[in-house]
């Protein structure tokens, strides 16, 4: 592994003297134009291109040379593998009155992230592309076409685990319906014919529970919705005797056949970025839309910005060195991976970016492994030295502001992005890097606690930060020297006794994976060997927020809700009575409110203060919140428009009235 670790280390240095043009779009096809209805405060018309991008790469480039079985997906008559994406890009009609920031909305399995109307009002333009290859189409997703890898002409198969957490009683999932990937939004791995011969069904309540074998004659590779068990044969559908039930987790190992060349999705990325950001039109001579003259693009800098899987991708993306183009220019200037702590599945045989690793399912897939930091740092787990951005010169990496809710913290090792391995010191970050935690807030950024304001403004600040130079606010994160990160021991942690609150310390336990000789730990690439299994004695030390005496969180950015909190805000929540009871709720946060009284407090017999203690009244309510806005405008955290929006609410609040 080490070996493999230092060739890729090298390469990448080898590749800041490449010059080959063998990566790139040949072709953009106008699908359709229309003006963008959305309004924003400073009245700049917007127009959205929906199109597609044909491109192709060389398998002998050492630029693709990472992406997993690109020697086996068939060429054309250049000998080049071609793919094609699709992309939505919205632009101020007068490019004149774009500001030069592309921003890269990543989509989050296919779906393609909203473009607020405060960032047309300081004229970006937006693009989004398909880059996860086994999307489906349909519901305005983006797609990505990759081609199937073959070993001269014939099928490659391999074994493939999926785990199923049913929201609902059915007979029938199909192959793909994992916990984030069902509805007919991906596509499935084909199980090979017999393959039932070699594959195994178990069943168990908790992640840690003992795996119960569901006995052969009990399912089959079948589709029971229309017709009893066992049903129609299906190569793309598994059947249960009596339905799979609602809660269990049903994990399934089998053989498959016809692995999707996924990691193209990085290349398809890169190539399309830097076609509009550089190129005047494609081979066919058509226009590069971004254009106003040929000799003129008003885009000088890019920043990459993903949500949750979309933020993995990122971490990706930059880690495997695809923000290089052909000529060695940065593809992206500026990237904000948000409630993103590990990379995505993307580059290994029969991939599936869509799938979750949690504590309760998917904990044992790949996606967690070092490098957790940005810079070089020891992991002293898996013996190895690596950082996200080894791969490029120090002239050569873009500027990173990375976002955490509570959430990544108890289920994606948040923590071993600024701490070591071992979980005893705090890292020093370098200096193009932000790290932000927003205290108690939950995975999607929504809800009681929200975060959507503060990251509004340090995407701000990271195109400030891009085009102008001016840093961003100093990270913000909870420290070990501070005391503010701490093991989630229930018996040390300081969770107060809210009443009909259950607290156990249950997190995402980081666990060295053995995932088989073929396996590219620190490149999460190649070909796993299933079923995967921890390493025995080889576990990281994750680390938590510390809380106060109301069960919020010390440390990280403090926001208007922590600051006056109406209630306990975290980022976990646990499973209720039944099937997989105590293990951690997915990726949902909690709220727990105070009580108005203090009469109310005693009665309930809560330890925390009431809103009438802490704030006497309405009018001492809104004044508590004039003054944490003002705080967080002050120190970069808040927008104007939005610090005034926040006042307002408050008084139109109904708190003590």
């Amino acid at each position: 592994m080490k070996n493999c670790l230092r060739l890729g280390m090298a390469l990448g240095l080898a590749l800041v003297g490449w010059t080959r043009a063998d990566a790139r779009i040949v072709r953009i096809e106008i699908v359709s134009r229309e003006a963008s209805a959305a309004a924003n405060p400073a009245g700049i018309a917007y127009e959205t291109i929906r199109g597609r991008a044909h491109g192709e790469v060389d398998p002998a480039d050492p630029r693709d040379g990472l992406v997993q079985d690109l020697g086996f997906a068939p060429r054309n008559a250049r000998g080049r593998v071609e793919y094609e994406t699709d992309f939505v890009l919205t632009k101020p009609v007068e490019m004149n009155r774009a500001n030069g920031l592309l921003f890269y909305g990543v989509p989050n399995r296919g779906n393609v992230p909203g473009f607020d109307p405060a960032f047309q009002a300081r004229g970006y333009v937006f693009l989004a592309s398909g880059w996860q290859g086994d999307v489906q189409p349909g519901g305005r997703r983006v797609t990505l076409q990759v081609p199937v890898a073959t070993r001269d002409g014939q099928p490659i198969t391999g074994d493939v685990r999926t785990e199923y957490v049913p929201g609902r009683a059915t007979p029938t999932l199909g192959l793909e319906e994992g916990p984030y990937t069902g509805g007919g939004s991906h596509a499935a791995y084909e199980a090979v014919a017999g393959a039932k011969a070699r594959a195994t069904l178990t069943r168990r309540s908790r992640a840690d529970d003992p795996k119960e074998i569901i006995p052969e004659p009990d399912w089959a590779f079948s589709d029971s919705r229309a017709t009893p068990f066992p049903g129609q044969p299906s190569s793309r559908h598994v059947s249960v005797r009596g339905g799979f039930q609602a809660g269990f987790i049903y994990e399934l190992i089998y053989t498959a056949q016809n692995p999707l060349v996924l990691g193209l999705g990085f290349s398809a990325t890169r190539d399309l970025v830097t076609f509009l950001r550089h190129e005047a039109k494609d081979d066919a001579g058509n226009a590069n839309p971004l254009r106003t003259t040929e000799a003129t693009n008003p885009v000088r800098a890019a920043v990459m910005v993903g949500v949750s899987q979309s933020g993995n991708f990122i971490r990706s993306f930059l880690q495997l060195g695809f923000n290089l183009d052909e000529r060695n220019r940065m593809v992206f200037e500026g990237a904000n991976p948000d409630v993103a702590g590990k990379r995505t599945i993307l580059n290994v045989r029969f991939a599936a970016p869509g799938a979750g690793t949690s504590q309760h399912e998917g904990h044992l897939a790949p996606g967690h492994e070092a490098p957790f930091a940005w810079q070089t740092e020891l992991d002293e787990v898996s013996g190895q030295r690596v950082g996200l951005l080894d791969r490029y010169p120090a002239t050569a990496r873009p500027k990173i502001v990375q976002t955490f809710s509570s959430t990544e913290y108890w289920q994606y090792f948040a923590s071993l992005s600024t701490t070591d391995s071992r979980g005893t010191r705090d890292l020093v970050l370098p200096d193009y890097v932000r790290i932000y935690h927003f205290a108690g807030t939950q995975h999607s950024g929504a809800g009681a606690n929200a975060s959507g304001d503060l990251r509004r403004a340090l995407l701000v600040a990271l195109e400030r930060w891009v085009l102008e130079g001016k840093a961003p606010p100093p990270s913000r994160y909870p420290t070990i020297r501070e005391g503010q990160l701490v093991k989630p021991d229930p018996r040390t942690f300081g969770w107060p006794a809210i009443p009909g609150v259950v607290f156990n310390g249950q997190f995402n336990p980081g666990h060295l994976v053995d995932f088989g000789p073929q396996f590219n730990r620190a490149d999460e690439s190649g070909i796993i060997a299933e079923p995967t299994k921890a390493v025995p004695g080889r576990v990281y030390a994750v680390l938590v927020p510390k809380v106060n005496a109301d069960g919020n969180e010390i440390g990280g950015v403090q926001t208007l809700s922590q600051q006056v909190p109406l209630g306990t805000y975290t980022g976990w929540s646990l499973r209720g009575p039944g099937v997989g009871e105590g293990d951690l709720n997915g990726l949902n946060g909690a709220y727990f409110p105070f009580q108005r009284t203090k009469d109310e407090r005693l009665a309930a017999n809560d330890p925390r203060p009431s809103l009438e203690e802490r704030y006497g009244s309405h009018d001492g309510y809104v004044a508590a919140v004039r003054a944490a806005v003002a705080r967080l405008e002050a120190e970069g955290f808040l927008l104007p428009a939005d610090a005034a929006r926040a006042v307002q609410a408050a008084i139109n609040g109904n708190v003590l009235k």
